[in-house]
């Protein structure tokens, strides 16, 4: 197997187990991303949910 197959093979496996992952410049290329484990998403649920506690 070539080097970039291996690495995503091996970031499949991790992301499989629950577990968060990091892309490589390259990969989050491919994927059209430029930050592989920051999530928009969570963080405007954290605001939402700290708005609620307030």
């Amino acid at each position: 197997m070539n080097k970039s197959f291996e690495s995503l093979n091996q970031k499949l496996k991790i992301l499989k187990e629950g577990e968060e992952i990091g892309l490589t410049p390259e990969e989050a290329v491919i994927y059209g991303i430029s930050y592989g484990d920051e999530f928009p998403f969570d963080e405007e649920n954290n605001e939402e949910g700290e708005q609620d506690e307030q």
